[in-house]
């Protein structure tokens, strides 16, 4: 027997099992026999059906589960890497775009205006 849960979305369904009429409400739980799941329910959770959940599972998961303990776990180390940003001081400041130079000037902690010219922003990053 494996116990099987109604999770769908009516208040109540009943179905034939091996000629016995058995009705579910929504959230209860039923032992059914193994074969009548094997053959009507576990098809219909692999292709999606997200009507039943088996709860009591057969000794197939029991399997799964002696694999998953067998299988060592991996554990990745993260490794942060300080990237230190050289400062070029020999960078001509005018064949960059004014978008660029507040970009750099942001960057760098500088106030900038909006409004600010090009040649400003270029006075604020020489000096």
């Amino acid at each position: 027997m494996v116990m099987v849960q109604y999770v769908g979305a009516r208040s109540y369904t009943e179905f034939l099992v091996n000629g016995i009429k058995t009705g579910f409400a929504r959230g209860m739980t039923r032992d059914l026999p193994e074969q009548f799941v094997d053959e009507m329910l576990r098809p219909g959770i692999a292709n999606g059906v997200t009507m039943w959940k088996i709860i009591d599972d057969s000794p197939k998961d029991v399997k799964t589960e002696a694999m998953k303990a067998t299988i060592e776990p991996t554990v990745e180390e993260i490794v942060e890497e300080q990237v230190e940003e050289a400062v070029d001081e020999s960078v001509d400041y005018s064949s960059l775009t004014r978008a660029k130079l507040m970009a750099l000037c942001k960057e760098r902690g500088l106030s900038v205006k909006n409004t600010s010219k090009k040649a400003e922003l270029i006075e604020l990053l020489s000096a």
